[in-house]
């Protein structure tokens, strides 16, 4: 139970009473399993409201060029339309908002603030509750989703953070609309929306669609009755969200994988496909384009389906797969081997775009070929095992590239500070790789913190909003914003 028995309790004496005047009339509202309650059933706010006072925004200049304040040093390079930190971080955007972790007062934990993608100024925000921590979020049109949780120290490595529940918000106003307590769970957010319709995936293989506005259980679905899921700890999900749109669903059973595609009004199956024996997925990365939905993972070699050696990582490198599935039917319709360990594959365009440490490629999604290739001009070395962080927006990618002058900085210094323009903002063209423009960024020396920027700790795109880009110069340990315009 780790503890959550009181807390459980409550949420399932809210739940049963939502419940009785909800109307659903839904005969598993509430679902014990494995002896713990999930509380499957949202726990509306009594009223919306928007908390601004215990959640202050973060510091922002908005001084053209580059602050000395935050570390950054102007040279001869591309201003920053506005900055903020330290101890900000953007997780999500899109038009006309920015989804930001912040720190506020003792009282309110670590808060979720909406800002001006143009200005930097705080919209609204909204405070976790002390201890409770924002552990990450995702942004639609109709609904802002928020994952919090605790942080369990156990005074040792083995401390960590978990999510256990998801809150849904209005994206203009941060109004509350909903929350919904989860099981200790390992996933950022274990949740999309399709529309008007938000999916969860739980903890223990129940997979739930809520009403987006009202947090009301419109289905539920349980995991699979021949999927056992065994040997794993606490926090690894018996059910991992793919996609919202469609709604699809990996299922890690022991035995033999499974992914599901579901209904997303009733919730009932569309179709289930059984790997290939011995595949096992990478559920934290996935996309769909045209009809096929593409998974990270790894497999005994060959399988049944048509495959293709899309190599090109240095030797050295440890190896995953891509696999292409038919949306409509589930089938596996193209593997590719050779993408080095810790890749990430998102939609660009009409296109699937694979991005690891050292390279974006675009396959076309009926059968994996390669439309382009683009890299940075410092090639990464075999231990970085990390995707570099892009952002995509309608017909342009976003990606950080090094200069010539990087070339000559040593690879594992920790210690260099890099000069202005030594990085640069790259604009790609989504349908041929073509690079659109270059724009050189300010150094970063990071202040107090100590973190400089080097090829080991290059910078990375946090996220786009319409044509204004986040940067984060220290390649995100900083805590520190810069924002550039790319009209």
């Amino acid at each position: 139970m780790r503890g959550r028995a009181s807390v459980v309790g409550l949420a399932v004496a809210l739940a049963v009473a939502a419940a009785c005047t909800s109307g659903t009339g839904h005969p598993n509202t509430v679902a014990p399993t494995g002896g713990r309650l999930t509380g499957v059933v949202p726990l509306r706010a009594a009223s919306p409201t928007k908390l601004a006072s215990a959640c202050a925004g973060p510091a922002v200049s908005s001084q053209p060029g580059a602050p000395a304040s935050l570390g950054l040093t102007r040279g001869d390079a591309t201003m920053p339309v506005w900055s903020a930190g330290p101890d900000v971080a953007v997780l999500a955007a899109g038009d006309g908002l920015a989804l930001a972790q912040a720190f506020g007062s003792s009282s309110a934990g670590s808060c979720l603030i909406g800002l001006s993608p143009d200005t930097g100024a705080t919209l609204w925000s909204w405070p976790s509750g002390h201890p409770r921590l924002v552990m990450n979020a995702e942004l639609s049109t109709r609904l802002a989703l928020v994952a919090t949780g605790d942080f369990h120290d156990n005074g040792n490595a083995m401390s960590y953070a978990a999510t256990n529940r998801l809150t849904g918000l209005d994206p203009q106003t941060g109004a509350q609309l909903w929350t919904l307590s989860l099981a200790d769970d390992g996933q950022g957010v274990p949740a999309g929306v399709d529309g008007t319709v938000v999916v969860v995936a739980e903890q223990d293989g129940t997979v739930v669609g809520l009403d987006a506005h009202t947090g009301h259980l419109l289905w539920m679905q349980r995991r699979p009755v021949d999927c056992a899921v065994t040997g794993t700890s606490d926090l690894t999900p018996a059910a991992v969200l793919l996609s919202a749109t469609p709604p699809t669903v990996l299922y890690p059973c022991t035995a033999q994988q499974q992914v599901a595609r579901l209904d997303p009004t009733t919730g009932r199956s569309v179709w289930t496909s059984r790997l290939p024996a011995g595949w096992t997925l990478d559920g934290t990365s996935a996309a769909v384009a045209t009809g096929v939905i593409a998974v990270v993972g790894s497999g005994p070699g060959e399988t049944t389906a048509r495959h293709r050696n899309a190599s090109g990582a240095p030797p050295g490198y440890e190896t995953v797969a891509l696999l292409g599935l038919q949306v409509d039917t589930g089938r596996v319709t193209w593997q590719v081997d050779g993408l080095t360990q810790g890749s990430a594959v998102t939609t660009a365009g009409n296109l699937l775009a694979v991005v690891d440490s050292f390279a974006v490629t675009a396959l076309r999604p009926a059968d994996a070929a390669q439309v382009w290739r683009w890299q940075p001009v410092v090639p990464a070395t075999p231990d970085s095992n990390t995707a570099m962080r892009v952002a995509i927006s309608g017909a342009q990618l976003y990606a950080i590239d090094d200069t010539a002058a990087a070339s000559a900085i040593p690879r594992e210094s920790t210690t260099y500070r890099s000069a202005p323009g030594t990085f640069q903002l790259d604009t790609l063209d989504v349908t041929s790789g073509r690079v659109l423009s270059t724009r050189p960024l300010p150094a970063y020396y990071g202040g107090d913190q100590g973190v400089v920027v080097s090829p080991s700790a290059p910078p990375s795109v946090a996220g786009v909003s319409g044509t204004d880009v986040f940067v984060n110069p220290g390649g995100g340990a900083d805590g520190v914003v810069e924002t550039f315009t790319t009209a």
